[in-house]
């Protein structure tokens, strides 16, 4: 419960008082059971001796207990029914928090199942552990307290009998936690393997299907699951290895009560029907303390998930100073920036030194993994580079709130996202507080005026998952309209017609048009041709910048440009002349 309300924060502040009236609640509802057993001792002697007074005076107590134990139950559940979901929200809520603020490039490394694992399964562990199952657990070892007074009151020697069997299964319940505690480590980890199996599995089933990998074929998927069943098999071995051991032990420690209690019977140092009260309530306990075993497994792979979800909270989010600054202009600099990807020794850039100017058209080219997209991911701070800075308006972007910054970009990659969400949603999501009519502006601008006349629902139709009811065309012009219904000072695009047929690569082009007029624009270019009307042209080679420049000084230079203009001029030529 501790470990829960660390990982919480600030948001287990609202239950804190809950927990503790369960925690309360929970020990009264097992003392008085405890206190019922004790009473039910001399209830049963008086029984047997015929007593019935005292027989009388004992059942009333022992309902009174009874009752005001059910009271304790109700108050020790109060917590799972009235706040367990209220719970889990807020730790989710705490998570996603966190994700939104980590760097992208931290974000990027873990893979999407995983966190599915995580904000799903790991959560509902994790707090179930809090719930319920502690409750039970706290009876678990409440109650037989109460039965080792009773022992005591009785005679104290009939404990002895029991201490050879309670050895045997504390002895399977440690041996089970150093045990189940790393197999259910294991277990989480190939479930969290198998969500990356299915997620990748499901969106790329097209291609999948393409190149025959279905079914038992897909063999990545195929074997996650097969390494999820032996890690869950072995575990469940683990578990009802040691659910033996402390059923062994609990019933070895009746029989010892028994052999105690029948020896000091013999010796007549114990009545008959005191040894008979004591075996009947023995007997009652052998099952519950067995039972305890399940419950530490239940801990340990609560422990699991509470490791996993710290995992992902503690991961250093982008740093943000107490005097945030604002954005008063649009110009775009990189001071002596070099930026390395975690876990590469390779610098990705290297002592970028560029500025451009607010209300130009920039355009990264170069040869693949020389650095162009990492540009633009520094530019909305993907993560924070290990030496230099960028600049927006003159301020260093590391003292803008994120929200801030993002408000003056807008983006149009390559590979467009759009939400399982309706095409008005879709765009109003760049600005939620824009009319309607102002959506449908947005889309008109983009060239989506025939693609909203022909579909059921205009643009109340869903575009289902990633977007995969459109065509690379009709996602394209959707994600220009977001952009342009965002209207951000500072555009970039990844060559957003480069995948695209002639007629949609000419109707994206227009809508490009609109997007960038008046905005500072950087675009990746991996076709010369688009780019030739740029302000300058930075040539990204292997991190380092090797040339700027407009598009006739570069073909004067002689240089990396012009030996890439020529190349893809000759390919366009021979491609026309076949």
């Amino acid at each position: 419960m501790r470990r829960i309300i660390e990982l919480m924060g600030t948001a287990a502040g609202p239950f804190r008082p809950q927990w503790s009236r369960t925690v309360r609640m929970t020990i009264v509802g097992a003392l008085l059971n405890g206190a019922a057993l004790i009473v039910l001792l001399p209830f049963v002697v008086a029984l047997l001796n015929q007593d019935n007074q005292r027989a009388g005076v004992l059942l009333a107590v022992l309902a009174a207990l009874l009752v005001l134990e059910s009271f304790a139950r109700r108050g020790e559940l109060g917590f799972a029914y009235d706040y367990f979901g209220d719970v889990m929200q807020d730790m989710r809520l705490r998570i996603g928090e966190q994700l939104r603020k980590i760097p992208a490039e931290e974000l990027a490394r873990h893979r999407s199942g995983g966190v599915t694992t995580v904000l799903n399964q790991d959560v509902t562990t994790a707090m179930m552990s809090t719930s319920t199952v502690a409750s039970s657990f706290v009876r678990l070892v409440v109650i037989p307290i109460g039965f080792i007074a009773a022992l005591v009151v009785i005679d104290w020697r009939l404990i002895f009998g029991a201490l050879i069997g309670a050895a045997i299964t504390a002895f399977a319940l440690v041996k089970q936690n150093s045990v189940i505690g790393s197999s259910q480590r294991v277990v989480g980890a190939a479930d969290a393997e198998t969500a990356n199996r299915i997620v990748e599995y499901v969106q790329g089933l097209p291609v999948l299907k393409a190149a025959g990998q279905i079914g038992e074929r897909s063999e990545r998927l195929v074997d996650a699951m097969a390494n999820q069943g032996k890690a869950l098999r072995a575990s469940i071995d683990e578990v009802t290895f040691s659910l033996t051991g402390a059923a062994v032990g609990a019933n070895l420690a009746v029989a010892g009560v028994v052999a105690v209690g029948a020896s000091l019977v013999l010796g007549a140092q114990l009545t008959p029907v005191s040894a008979a009260a004591v075996v009947v309530a023995a007997a009652g306990l052998a099952e519950p303390i067995a039972r305890a075993a399940s419950l530490t497994a239940v801990f340990e792979a609560a422990e699991a998930a509470m490791e996993r979800i710290d995992e992902v909270l503690q991961i250093k989010p982008l740093s943000v100073p107490d005097q945030q600054a604002s954005i008063t202009g649009h110009d775009v600099e990189f001071e002596n920036l070099t930026f390395s990807y975690r876990g590469s020794d390779v610098p990705a850039l290297s002592e970028i030194d560029l500025k451009l100017r607010a209300g130009s058209l920039t355009a990264f080219v170069g040869p693949s993994g020389g650095g162009k997209t990492t540009m633009t991911r520094m530019i909305m701070r993907f993560a924070d580079p290990q030496t230099g800075r960028v600049l927006i308006g003159g301020t260093d972007i590391r003292d803008v709130e994120e929200r801030e910054l993002m408000r003056q970009i807008a983006v149009v990659f390559q590979d467009v996202h759009l939400f399982d969400a309706t095409i008005l949603e879709n765009v109003a999501m760049a600005n939620p507080a824009a009319s309607e009519q102002e959506v449908l502006d947005a889309l008109e601008l983009a060239n989506c005026g025939d693609l909203i006349a022909r579909l059921p629902n205009g643009v109340h139709t869903r575009v289902g998952e990633i977007g995969n009811q459109l065509s690379g065309g009709e996602r394209q012009r959707v994600a220009i309209a977001r952009a342009l219904l965002k209207d951000a000072p500072i555009v970039l695009l990844d060559e957003p017609t480069s995948a695209l047929d002639t007629e949609s690569e000419v109707m994206v082009q227009e809508a490009i048009d609109r997007l960038v007029k008046d905005k500072t624009v950087v675009v990746i270019a991996h076709r010369l041709s688009t780019v030739v009307a740029a302000d300058q042209i930075v040539v990204l080679e292997e991190g380092h910048i090797t040339e700027v420049g407009d598009h006739e000084s570069l073909l004067v230079a002689g240089g990396r440009y012009a030996a890439m203009w020529q190349a893809q001029t000759r390919a366009r030529g021979w491609t026309l002349a076949k």
